[in-house]
């Protein structure tokens, strides 16, 4: 995950504090039966993309959630 760099502070925690926010409910069900005329190879792969794409997902709000803390943090320090 990118993080981005503090001029003055830490850097914020790879998992953000609050929990996070569920993905689109995008879960892939590998156990689920094919449904008629997918080819299940096909389904496989797309599973497969589905599950990476469903990470790269959750990276990108991670990083956004750190973000948004860093800016409240900003925010506070500038008393906006």
């Amino acid at each position: 995950a990118a993080s981005l760099p503090a001029d003055d502070e830490p850097a914020a925690p790879a998992a953000p504090t609050a929990p996070a926010r569920p993905v689109a409910a995008a879960s892939a069900q590998t156990s689920a039966a094919p449904a008629s005329g997918i080819d299940s190879a096909l389904l496989h792969g797309l599973q497969t993309q589905l599950r990476e794409i469903t990470s790269h997902v959750s990276t990108l709000q991670n990083a956004l959630d750190a973000l948004q803390q860093r800016m409240d943090r900003i925010e506070r320090d500038l008393g906006v």
